[in-house]
């Protein structure tokens, strides 16, 4: 459910953003049974910001998920004639865009993969506050029957959202340089 604030996030940053290409996104949350931490719905570990873009802006920082999956998208009328144009609007397109997602989730993926600004993986960027790496409340969007985080046998919601954005500690930095290096020189 997108709420009031929600969509003021929304509008405001997508005003914002607009010149430097990113969309303003969002991180489906739920929780079990209305109660307890916040479990993020759709990702599946702690997206590591270290080697990610980021945009700065005001207080908030922007950048990527690992997945930007969430179920819903919001548009603008230029976003609307955008995503009207775009292979991703039609359900047959759309498996050139995501080939590996299921009608369900390519009817929810709206412009996320279309004119992906340079170093982004995917259109939609999510605010977190810089210094304690959690996302606004404007910024969730709550999946109301919650009904995966209590559901064991279910991969979705098991993350907490407080462990949702890491930073590398120096020795997993240089340890993911080192093992970069390492796969270049053997592909060679």
């Amino acid at each position: 459910m997108i709420d009031a604030d929600a969509f003021a996030y929304w509008k405001k940053y997508r005003d914002i953003l607009r010149l430097k290409g990113p969309v303003p996104g969002f991180v489906r949350v739920e929780q079990i049974d209305g109660t307890g931490p916040w479990y993020a719905t759709d990702q599946f570990g702690s997206t590591h910001i270290d080697w990610l873009r980021t945009i700065e802006m005001g207080q908030w920082s922007f950048t990527n998920l690992d997945s930007p999956y969430v179920a819903s998208f919001v548009l603008d009328q230029t976003l609307a004639n955008e995503h009207v144009a775009s292979p991703a609007f039609s359900e047959v397109t759309s498996r050139i865009v995501k080939p590996n997602w299921d009608r369900r989730e390519r009817a929810a993926m709206g412009i996320t993969f279309e004119n992906v600004p340079r170093f982004f993986h995917s259109r939609l960027v999510v605010p977190f506050d810089a210094r304690t790496l959690q996302v606004p409340d404007f910024a969730r969007i709550v999946h109301a029957p919650g009904t995966y985080a209590a559901n064991p046998t279910s991969d979705l919601a098991k993350l907490r959202l407080t462990d949702l954005l890491k930073r590398q500690s120096l020795t997993g930095q240089v340890s993911s340089i080192a093992e970069r290096v390492r796969r270049k020189v053997i592909r060679r």
